[in-house]
């Protein structure tokens, strides 16, 4: 069959995915070869075959521009680069190092404009080297899932690699993570996000990253990724654990000011245990706390409030939310009056109900009012619950409700009642949100 495809006059763009091939080695790789060396093939998609493309013979004359292996080794990429000069676009969702493979390095300087390894296990060091051969890149996408901490560490500081290395680089994306941290002090992942907060970072390339912990039971996670500077719903992207908290550099960093603006998740109850039994060292955890999310799944106790008071400092807190995560949990006023005098007088509260169709009870929005918030956020798409709260609290600034699933006639019959009471309001982000006001 693919020696039938190899006589195709007009064949620009190939795909392959073989069944077994048995015995075929030699055989397969000489008639790859003989596809690849087609002036007018452009294209090659090629799935279970790095083994094979890695044996073809090159040719300067080779016209093929782009080049996608499902997965190899580095060696192979290597080889392979070497052999096809004229490609400008490679890309692979499993690229490696096997335990038993010697690394080798590219023999001369490669052309190549966009490059994609996903899935990558290897060393920090083996990448730069890779790399490095590399000037021409424009588009670089990286991905990592398993990798070390000190990984991590060096991609934070590759302002200067990329200066000297890549200099016409004009995207990079990344996303890289590790378990293998042993979390110390907060300053330990403050001091590796500010090295992203350079003009270099945000000015010069706008290339913004995410960093995040989340720690789970014994298991703990940090990732460091890519962002578009625009607006990511809160807590909607958090990620739901024992604690999670991450930071982003923006474009309107100010690049003077070293502190680290957290948004911070946490398991109230869990967090309390850990902090009884000094598994954790709290006092105070988060010097820059902006926004924090606390999951309730039961009566809070007093050890909590102790907990939260010792926690961080919330002099710079902007927005808390109250994540009721038990159906069969009743949130009673003086917890919320509790939370908010020792968070000082925070503009923003947020309340989730795990079983939607529930009313705030009016004491709950007694405490919120007198705390002299000015915006409340609720997630629900229960109609009676949004009406009696329009209807009660007027003393706020805006009442937004937000929904997880959105569509262009998702707040219709709302919107209808809001006309009907003369209340203004606009619909936004995609229609997850609606934001009534009073002022």
């Amino acid at each position: 069959m693919l020696q039938e495809v190899t006589s195709l006059p007009a064949l620009v763009s190939l795909t392959i995915k073989p069944g077994k091939l048995d015995n075929l080695s030699e055989r397969l790789a000489m008639l790859l070869s003989s596809v690849i060396a087609r002036s007018n093939l452009r294209k090659l998609s090629l799935y279970a075959m790095c083994e094979y493309i890695s044996k073809i013979s090159g040719s300067k004359q080779c016209k093929l521009k782009e080049l996608f292996i499902d997965s190899c080794s580095h060696n192979h990429v290597c080889h392979i680069l070497d052999r096809l000069p004229n490609l400008q676009t490679f890309s692979t969702r499993d690229y490696r190092l096997p335990m038993s493979e010697t690394p080798i390095v590219l023999t001369s300087i490669h052309l190549l404009t966009s490059l994609k390894l996903y899935c990558m296990q290897i060393p920090i060091g083996l990448l730069e080297s890779l790399l490095s051969y590399m000037p021409a890149l424009v588009h670089l996408h990286l991905s990592t899932y398993f990798t070390t901490f000190y990984f991590l560490q060096r991609l934070s500081q590759w302002e200067s690699f990329i200066r000297e290395k890549l200099p016409v680089l004009n995207t990079f994306k990344l996303y890289a993570s590790t378990e293998q941290y042993q979390y110390l002090d907060v300053k330990d992942i403050e001091s590796m996000l500010n090295r992203f907060r350079t003009p270099f970072w945000l000015e010069l390339k706008r290339w913004y990253i995410t960093c995040e912990y989340v720690k789970d039971g014994n298991t703990s996670n940090i990732r460091l990724y890519s962002r578009k500077d625009s607006h990511r719903n809160f807590p909607a992207k958090s990620s739901p654990a024992m604690l999670t908290h991450s930071a982003s550099t923006t474009r309107n960093d100010d690049i003077t000011d070293m502190s680290i603006k957290w948004k911070v998740r946490l398991n109230l109850l869990l967090m309390t245990a850990v902090a009884i039994s000094q598994q954790i060292s709290i006092q105070p955890m988060f010097r820059c706390m902006t926004h924090l999310v606390l999951d309730i799944d039961q009566p809070i106790a007093i050890s909590s409030y102790q907990f939260l008071s010792e926690f961080a400092d919330y002099s710079q807190l902007t927005e808390i939310w109250l994540i009721l995560i038990s159906p069969h949990h009743s949130f009673q006023s003086d917890a919320m009056d509790n939370i908010l005098n020792l968070v000082g007088n925070v503009p923003t509260v947020g309340i989730s109900y795990t079983n939607d169709p529930t009313l705030i009870p009016k004491d709950i929005l007694d405490a919120i009012i007198s705390h002299q918030v000015k915006h409340l956020i609720i997630r629900t798409i229960y109609e009676e619950c949004m009406q009696s709260v329009v209807t009660y609290a007027r003393q706020l600034t805006t009442i937004t409700f937000v929904r997880d699933q959105c569509s262009s006639n998702a707040w219709t019959h709302m919107t209808r009642w809001l006309d009907k009471n003369g209340n203004k309001y606009s619909v936004k982000d995609d229609s997850r949100s609606l934001c009534v006001y009073f002022e």
